[in-house]
Parts: structure tokens; sequence; C-alpha cells
């Protein structure tokens, strides 16, 4: 069991007064992960991206010598951000040790924010959720009194779950593209939590979550679509984010608009909703039109694999409307790994590819484009 008292300078709630307002504000451990050196980054990212792995698996991966693997690994081991797991099983000599990192001592706060729900995750360091809580929002609540619902939210997880035991990593939260343009969520919320926060679209934290952790993992190029009441759209392609002038996840949408192919998504969602007698006209209609539009988009960047997500998915008739016009080739995955909690998921995993950011070539690696 580890000591409660060895981590409270690591990750504790100092109290701290904000126009007359008191905040629970967390120290994170960011410039623990983001200070490593380019070989600790290496290894770590290897072993996160592959699981548990012995010392002569990682050898071949990186053909190193085990004296340079073993100075890199040790500081690794001390900051306890790799364990040792288990033993391996033996082919004929000593069993091997399996290395892991560590997913008992961090943790990441994932925060999405779209105009009729917010979602808070907690994630370890394989990006499995252990604490999630969502609640509903509408067009008349400002952003002032969502942050306050998001800081009592992880207030509460902090209670619960004894976080103080573990150590934070930072914070990252999507936000729906077009929501509160004017407000900076992550000065906001870097000045009353007092951690490292990264921002970004909710498309692009999906595909993200999805590219490194989820249906997308053994893909160099994917795609990600989130079809409701607009497209959310995503591209990663060999490790890279594709993304507007103006990071507007709604670019793929707004393009098609303007084509033959014109779906007016608001109309689709309203009459699935309603369904009323219109609903299968229009869902045909937009399932075909969407799955035309896809397939030249998959041509043009060489996508080898779509993620199909959103409340129109659930609707069989849309869905598989759009996917016959897939070329066979491409690997479809409807709803993707996380489902419903892309969004908050991947809001944290980017905030950690952030941290492991470097030049490694071996390995995918997050780095954003301009495309549009």
């Amino acid at each position: 069991m580890i000591a409660k008292n060895a981590f409270l300078h690591n990750c504790a709630l100092n109290k701290v007064y904000n126009n007359d307002k008191r905040y629970d504000v967390m120290i994170d451990n960011y410039r623990l992960f983001r200070d490593l050196t380019l070989e600790q980054k290496k290894i770590f990212n290897l072993i996160q991206k592959n699981g548990l792995m012995t010392k002569n698996e990682i050898l071949f991966k990186t053909d190193m010598k085990l004296t340079t693997l073993n100075r890199i690994m040790n500081p690794l081991e001390k900051k306890s951000i790799l364990v040792q797991k288990c033993i391996g099983e033996s082919t004929g000599g000593r069993k091997p040790v399996l290395y892991d990192v560590n997913v008992c001592r961090f943790y990441i706060v994932g925060i999405s924010i779209c105009s009729t729900c917010v979602q808070v995750s907690i994630v370890n360091l394989r990006m499995e959720i252990f604490y999630k809580k969502s609640f509903y929002i509408d067009f008349c609540i400002s952003c002032d009194e969502v942050i306050e619902k998001i800081l009592l939210t992880i207030k509460s997880a902090y209670e619960e779950l004894n976080l103080e035991l573990l150590q934070l990593v930072g914070i990252g939260a999507a936000v729906e593209t077009g929501l509160w343009n004017d407000e900076h969520i992550d000065k906001i919320l870097e000045e009353k939590l007092g951690c490292s926060v990264v921002v970004t679209n909710c498309a692009n934290a999906a595909g993200t979550a999805e590219y490194f952790y989820g249906s997308g993992k053994n893909f160099k190029n994917m795609a990600y679509f989130d079809c409701g009441a607009g497209l959310k759209q995503a591209a990663i392609i060999q490790g890279r984010i594709i993304r507007s002038s103006e990071d507007n996840e709604y670019a793929f949408e707004h393009m098609i608009e303007n084509m033959d192919e014109s779906v007016d998504f608001n109309k689709l969602y309203s009459s699935f909703i309603k369904d009323n007698d219109m609903s299968e006209k229009y869902l045909l209609e937009g399932g075909s039109k969407l799955g035309r539009c896809i397939k030249a988009y998959i041509n043009l960047l060489n996508i080898e694999c779509i993620i199909l997500n959103g409340s129109l998915i659930d609707y069989n008739m849309f869905y598989e409307t759009c996917i016959k016009y897939i070329p066979e080739r491409v690997s479809i995955k409807r709803y993707g790994y996380f489902k419903k909690d892309a969004f908050s998921v991947g809001a944290a995993a980017l905030f950690l590819e952030g941290c492991i950011d470097n030049e490694i070539e071996e390995h995918k690696k997050i780095i954003i484009d301009k495309a549009f």
C-alpha cells in the first residue's frame, strides 16, 4: 500500500482564493514527463503503446545494447514511470521480467465540452477510465457556469477516489468548435486548478484516442467521423493530425455543403429524433450522399480505416446506406473502441502525447498540419 504522506507534495489540493471564491488547486507532474530525455521518451512510448515487454523484446525493437537500455530504463523505474509487472515464461533459462507503464500511480483528467453535454473522465497512462461523470447543458448556460460545474466534478472525484495518493500528469479538454470562441478555457482551468491544460476540438481528440489506443491502432492513415446534429471529422495521416486553418472540426461538413452532395445534418438529426414520416427518406438520402463524400475523401488521403460514431450511426438504415460506398480495402469500425467516451479520453490522450512528443520516427507521434 502506498503511504499517503509520500505523495501529498506531488499531488495536493491547495486552498487558494480567486475573486473571493475558493478553488482546489492540483499540482501536476507535467514536467516529469516533458523533461524526460529523448531516449527515455522513446522507451516509454514503446512500452506504453505495445503493453508488457521484456528487455529482450525492447532490444529487438530498438536495436540498442543492453548496457544502453539499462542506463535509460533505470531512471524511469526510479521515478516509478515504469514498473516490473510480472515474470514471463522461460524459454530455457532464467524467467524474463515484464515491464509496463505504471497504471497505478499517475492519472490524467480528460474533459469533453459539447453543446449539450459535458463529460469528465479520469484515466491512467493506458487511457483506461477509472472514473467518469457527465452532465447536460443547454444553449443558455455560460462558460463560467460550465467551468464551475467541471471544478465541482473534479473536486468530487478527488475526494471520492483519494487522488492525493496518485500523481496528476495534467488535464486535456476537448471543446466543440464554435462553442465560446472567445473564451480561453485552458487559461481559465490552469488558473483555477494550478495545473497544465491542453485544449483541442472534439474530433481531433477522438481521432487521437482511436489512432493510438483504439480501433485505428494498427493503421497508418485513419479518419474519424461523428454524425449527429453536425458532422465532426478528423484525419490522422502517418501520425499527423490534419486540421483546418482555424481548427474547425466541421470543415468537412462545410466543404460538402458547397457540393451537389450537400447533407443537412440538422434536418437529419431532427427527423431521427422526432421519428416523423419523412425520417426514412432523409436518412436514406443523407446516408447515400455522405457515403459518396467519404469515398472521395478516402481516395484523396489514402485512408485505411474509418470510424463512424455519433447518434445517426445508431440507425442501421443510415449506417448501412453510408458504408455501401466505402471501398472494400478500407476497414470500417462502427462506433470505434471508445464509443461515447472518445472525446474525453481523447483529450487526455492528446495531453499525454504532447508530453512525450519528440522526433522519433519509428513510432507514431502527433504533429499538427494545416490542410484546408
